[in-house]
């Protein structure tokens, strides 16, 4: 395995270059491409949205315009990263304890991921309840540009450095595996929310042909 650097090692601009994946090495970790592609509307909803799985309107935050850019910026980064990876993305996936992770994402063989993406300092201690999610993925990550002051997050957590360009994981996750039973309610609740969405913006595509 390649040996994952601390955060203050990693120079300005890397992210193409750092090859670590979710949980284990791996020997790509981004997707090249301009941010312009990735926007919601875009064609079948763009590189970033696929089969729906943006917030739909009425369902969660659009990614743009209601968040900082930066925030949009890491977050386009950390859906990439997941789609590279193997993991079907979802933009603020509503937990049962009604809070929402910024991206969930699910594998072919059913584990759940969640990155929390913090753009500034301020953002992330305003957030004192990051703890809650733990108990609804088996993998958790913060999501930040390579600017943030790292050193404020907790060591045990996985660490995801991303652009509007793409995304590389600078520290796995402790893993937790869920219980079975939890991880079928959460994946049935993972797909109804994707299938929600997914008919919004076909019921919105046919309202305005």
């Amino acid at each position: 395995m390649k040996n994952i650097p601390h955060p203050r090692d990693v120079p300005k601009g890397a992210l193409n270059t750092i090859a670590t994946g979710v949980g284990t090495t791996r020997d790509m970790a981004t997707v090249d491409g301009p941010p312009g592609d990735m926007a919601p509307g875009n064609g079948a909803s763009g590189d970033m949205l696929p089969d729906g799985m943006g917030a739909a309107k009425g369902d969660a935050p659009a990614l743009e315009g209601a968040r900082p850019q930066k925030t949009a910026d890491i977050t386009r980064g950390v859906v990439r990263l997941f789609r590279d990876l193997g993991y079907a993305p979802l933009l603020e996936f509503k937990l049962p304890n009604g809070r929402r992770g910024d991206v969930a994402g699910l594998d072919r063989k059913g584990k759940l991921i969640i990155a929390e993406v913090k753009s500034c300092r301020e953002d992330y201690e305003a957030d004192g309840k990051w703890e809650e999610y733990l108990d609804y993925c088996d993998e958790y990550f913060f999501a930040v540009a390579q600017e943030f002051p790292v050193d404020l997050l907790p060591d045990e957590e996985g660490l995801i450095f991303a652009d509007a360009y793409g995304a590389a994981v600078i520290r796995p996750s402790k893993e937790r595996p869920m219980a079975a039973a939890r991880r079928k309610a959460l994946t049935l609740r993972f797909a109804r929310q994707a299938a929600r969405r997914l008919y919004a913006m076909e019921k919105a595509d046919d309202s305005g042909a």
